[in-house]
């Protein structure tokens, strides 16, 4: 007890001298009730959501601010029940009806709001729906998206459509823990997806009732980015042009999927994605322009605070583009970030600091808590804290050669040289830094690392930030006038010059490398210690290396599924005596096929995959059934069977251990330990079989997922 006593004293010690950092622990505590609202099984009633918030507060009001330890404790609870109470009433302020089967074909009526390339001359609508055929309307859902070839669709958004489509729910992970689609759209309130049958035709009775202003608004500003967004891809050029309209409209459907597979294999893909360093880019290229000119006027500059009018244009750009880039969550995000940056400029506070960014996490967690489970916030707080967090560790060297400032370096001349070396080493710290903080997490959500990322990164972000996004401004400030053509040709060329880099990188051996998806506790433990690692002072930071090995540890030795079976019983797919997994052959499910494989780090495609008829463990199949025999880590044989045909059902239910079948068996197979048929994959969506040491585990996405209002099995109002 008495070395117990100490420890305690000994980390209340710690956490007592640093109080000043305690701020910057609130978000991460609203961003654990948040993630505790997404891991409960049955959608939280209200008392249960507020309990932790109640509780808190009567902790903190009955220990008092005089003593800070036990009052800061009591306050981190209550911050988490905040985030608790945040996610549940967002989740309630979406809440839209979603289709529960397929449906169609149908008549869908609705406003255009977006419309977005694909490829294979496709394009994808989404729908404001006012009304679907044969859906009531408590019943009908409130977005759909809807695909179409690119010569069917409509010419913009904001126009009011009737169309024949086929429809379909939003769709459920593809394996147990993988990325759940369904949760994404319920909280995009889109309620189907689906197809068109026919090309869209007027409907004037809905044009004749008229739209909310705002949703007009919003019709025109995608109209600006559409036109904008044709401008740009017609004069900076056929290679260039569809890459340079992505960086600044965010449409990216032009990019060819060869360009885009060569950027994301070069690790080059968050270029691509309207973030922090674009809206830094655009709003710091207009606050150091503003602050020249006002320099430059002496009688000006003796009148106002030069720096405070420019950060008020630099938030004034970002706002601008950050309508034109799409205003996407990402987009959203970003702007916040970059304004809250130069409103501490505005209030003499430091633009850059690890209070900053946690009051920039506060803001967007209040405001949508689901960006805690999206990737795109989560790489970008990793790599913006994680830069801050280094730079306030190193920003003694700033008085020297690491800043770069002339007169700070003695005699020695200032030269072009000297520049362009302290931004290279600038710029290389900067990526290797960002890469180690990004990397576990392109790992976790992707399943792929770039490999060279480093050095493709090394070229590329001075490229972008030194001469295409500056380019790009002056191309938007200048287009109103017809004057943007130069700027938009070198900005093509720019451009180009970074396919062509992504090109020439993702081609070097090993550019990308696959990592099998580990458990999802692996995350938070992870983020865990890494946020450790970055937001404490003292030396005992570094007890974030405990947390980030054990994640390491719990990766590498989880077993994955030894079965996958798609939710319509349409595939399924065997580990085999090698480690790699069989598919059965199917027509469809190639979407769960490809997904299986990602998951398990196979590069093969699914054709390569597809039923070896030898080998033990690998399927034989036939046009009725296929069979394999499979050993757990014991080396205890099961035989595994897959029916496709009832003729199959007496023969294969005989001497199996585990069956799957596509139909439904009615109690017709009474033998096998494990019996999962169309009925339960109709009500549970995909299985996997894990082989463990107690025998066969199956896992279902109902049983992870759970009964909350984006899965079919929650109960609708």
């Amino acid at each position: 007890m008495a070395v117990l006593a100490a420890g305690i004293g000994g980390l209340a010690a710690r956490l007592d001298a640093e109080q000043d950092r305690w701020f910057l622990w609130s978000p991460v505590m609203l961003g654990a009730g948040i993630g505790f609202y997404f891991v409960f099984e049955h959608e939280p009633a209200w008392w249960l959501a507020a309990l932790p918030l109640i509780v808190g507060c009567a902790m903190a009001w009955r220990v008092g601010a005089a003593r800070a330890l036990a009052f800061a404790l009591s306050v981190a609870v209550a911050v988490a029940g905040l985030g608790l109470v945040a996610a549940k009433t967002r989740s309630e302020l979406v809440w839209a009806p979603k289709l529960d089967k397929k449906l169609g074909p149908v008549m869908v009526e609705g406003w255009v709001e977006a419309l977005e390339p694909r490829g294979s001359g496709r394009v994808s609508a989404l729908i404001q729906v006012v009304r679907i055929e044969r859906l009531a309307a408590v019943k009908t859902p409130a977005r759909v998206r809807l695909t179409m070839s690119r010569g069917m669709a409509p010419e913009r958004t904001g126009v009011a459509i009737k169309v024949l489509a086929m429809l379909r729910p939003p769709p459920r992970p593809v394996a147990p823990g993988a990325y759940d689609f369904s949760r994404r759209s319920w909280f995009r309130q889109i309620g189907a997806y689906g197809h068109t049958l026919s090309r869209p035709g007027r409907a004037a009775r809905i044009e004749a009732a008229g739209r909310s202003w705002s949703a007009q608004a919003g019709a025109w500003i995608d109209g600006i980015r559409a036109a904008t967004a044709a401008r740009v891809m017609t004069i900076a050029g056929q290679k260039g042009g569809p890459v340079a309209a992505a960086l600044l409209t965010g449409l990216r459907g032009g990019i060819p999927k060869a360009d885009l597979r060569a950027i994301r294999d070069a690790g080059l893909a968050h270029l691509l994605a309207i973030s922090g360093l674009h809206m830094a880019l655009m709003s710091g290229a207009a606050f150091w322009v503003v602050r020249a000119l006002i320099a430059a006027m002496p009688w000006l500059a003796l009148r106002v605070v030069g720096k405070k009018w420019a950060a008020g244009v630099g938030i004034f750009t970002g706002f601008i583009y950050f309508f034109l880039a799409g205003g996407s969550v990402a987009t959203e995000r970003a702007f916040i970030m970059v304004a809250v940056a130069l409103v501490a400029v505005m209030v003499d506070r430091p633009a850059i600091s690890l209070r900053n960014v946690a009051l920039a996490a506060l803001i967007i967690l209040a405001m949508k808590p689901e960006s805690l489970i999206e990737a795109g916030f989560q790489m970008s707080f990793a790599a913006v804290v994680a830069l801050t967090a280094f730079y306030e560790r190193v920003r003694h060297l700033g008085q020297g050669d690491f800043a770069g400032r002339p007169g700070d370096h003695g005699d020695q001349p200032w030269s072009a040289g000297r520049v362009i070396t302290k931004t290279l080493i600038g710029v290389l710290v900067t990526t290797l830094v960002a890469s180690l903080a990004t990397s576990p997490l392109a790992a976790f959500q992707f399943n792929r690392v770039a490999v060279y990322g480093l050095a493709s990164n090394l070229i590329a972000v001075p490229l972008v930030g030194f001469a295409i996004m500056p380019l790009g401004l002056l191309a938007l400030v200048t287009m109103p006038f017809g004057l943007d053509g130069p700027a938009l040709a070198l900005m093509g060329m720019g451009t180009g010059a970074l396919v062509e880099i992504s090109r020439a990188v993702a081609g070097w051996p090993g550019a990308a490398a696959l990592v099998a998806s580990p458990p999802a506790m692996v995350l938070p433990i992870l983020g865990l210690g890494g946020l450790w690692l970055c937001l404490w002072r003292g030396s005992w930071r570094y007890w974030g290396l405990v947390p980030i090995a054990l994640a390491v540890v719990i990766a590498g030795l989880a077993p994955p599924p030894d079965i996958y079976v798609d939710e319509d019983g349409a595939r399924v797919a065997v580990r085999a005596d090698d480690g790699r997994l069989t598919l059965s052959k199917a027509r469809g499910a190639r979407y769960p096929a490809a997904q299986w494989l990602r998951r398990n780090a196979d590069p093969r495609k699914i054709s390569a995959a597809t039923a070896a008829p030898t080998g033990e463990g690998a399927l034989i199949c036939d046009p009725r059934a296929c069979a394999a025999t499979l050993n757990d880590a014991r080396g205890t044989a099961f035989r595994f069977a897959y029916i496709r045909h009832p003729a199959a059902i007496s023969e294969e239910c005989r001497g199996a251990d585990i069956v799957v079948a596509k139909i439904p068996l009615n109690d017709l197979c009474i033998g096998p330990a494990i019996v999962i048929d169309r009925t339960d994959l109709k009500r549970a969506g995909a299985h996997a079989i894990r082989l463990g040491r107690n025998g066969p585990q199956v896992t279902t996405v109902l049983s992870v997922a759970g009964d909350r209002p984006w899965t079919r099995a929650y109960r609708q109002r």
